[in-house]
């Protein structure tokens, strides 16, 4: 089943990319618990996936584009945790030279039944691996 976690994973990566935000959230249960990473403007957990659609989509408003590069997916049983850097060019700099926003974002989805029931960001591998007790 990890290794199904690890693909349903990807697909999201992959519908988020190609701008199909409807399906990245069919991959989240509707009770999902979300916690943004602490630098974020408001890290506390977002409870329902309503919660974490108004996350996302206020999230894409403020940008023209926004993309993930996937730079690892690690089957880590019930969890996945996804190495990426975000790309991203703030509405109305798509022509400014520098505009553009790069960021390192590790997410760690606990997932149950196909749907992540259960989402954590961190600024690195280690701080992640950490914080779920993965870390050598």
């Amino acid at each position: 089943m990890s290794q199904e976690n690890v693909e349903i994973a990807r697909a999201a990566f992959e519908a988020w990319n190609a701008g199909e935000l409807q399906d990245v959230l069919s991959h989240f249960h509707p009770e999902l618990v979300y916690h943004p990473r602490a630098d974020e403007p408001d890290p506390s957990p977002h409870v329902g996936r309503d919660a974490y659609e108004r996350l996302v989509y206020g999230f894409v408003d403020s940008f023209s584009e926004v993309t993930f590069e996937v730079l690892e997916l690690i089957d880590a049983g019930d969890h996945v945790i996804a190495s990426t850097v975000l790309h991203a060019v703030l509405h109305g700099q798509e022509s400014a030279s520098g505009a553009g926003v790069s960021d390192t974002y590790v997410f760690v989805y606990k997932l149950r039944d196909g749907l992540v029931v259960e989402g954590w960001e961190y600024r690195t591998k280690q701080e992640a691996l950490e914080a779920g007790g993965l870390a050598d």
